[in-house]
Parts: C-alpha cells; sequence; structure tokens
C-alpha cells in the first residue's frame, strides 16, 4: 500500500500573505484573486491584474494564426472573441485570430 501523499502544499511565499486564509475559502478564481494575487503580487486591484495579465494586449504580436479557446468563466478572455481585430492589420485576411471561438462551460 502506497503512502498517503500531500494534496496540497503550501510554499513559504503564501505564508507571507495571510488573509485570515481566505484564498483557501474562494468560492471563484476572482474571489481567489482578490484574496491572495493582487497582494502577493503588488497590484492595487484585481482589475489592474486583470487587466495587464490579459491576451488583448499582446494580440499585435502574434505573427501565425491562432484558434482562441476560452472558459466561460475566463477573466481575462471576454466572451466575445469573434470581433477583436488585431492592431495594424488592414483587413480581415491580416488578421491573426480566426473568427471562431469555443467556449467550455
Amino acid at each position: 500500500m502506497l503512502p498517503k501523499a500531500k494534496i496540497f502544499a503550501v510554499p513559504d511565499a503564501l505564508l507571507q500573505f495571510p488573509k485570515e486564509n481566505k484564498e483557501a475559502k474562494s468560492r471563484s478564481v476572482r474571489e481567489f484573486d482578490e484574496n491572495l494575487t493582487v497582494d502577493m503580487f503588488g497590484y492595487s486591484s484585481v482589475e489592474e491584474y486583470y487587466n495587464q495579465a490579459s491576451p488583448a494586449s499582446k494580440l499585435d504580436t502574434v505573427k501565425v494564426p491562432l484558434l482562441c479557446f476560452v472558459a466561460a468563466d475566463d477573466p481575462f478572455v471576454p466572451l466575445s472573441i469573434e470581433n477583436i481585430r488585431v492592431p495594424g492589420s488592414s483587413s480581415e485576411e491580416e488578421d491573426a485570430i480566426t473568427g471562431t471561438s469555443v467556449l467550455f462551460a
């Protein structure tokens, strides 16, 4: 019989950001980010973190066709990416994003 393994280990870095252990009780990704990620990485708000982490500001660096898979509750990517245009493209043919997204609920 194999020994029981630790299912969840808390890195020492997490211990310096105690918020009454709210991150462990978070019921959503947003709550987790509000309770831990914002403080840990020095953001002023969860909105600032999401804006900086969003791939939307990096689409102009994509040089090949791109198909995006988006989770229905993804805080970084809007649910409707079909209308996102790549900055600097002059036509639909030059866009690096396909007009398709697949949503996982």
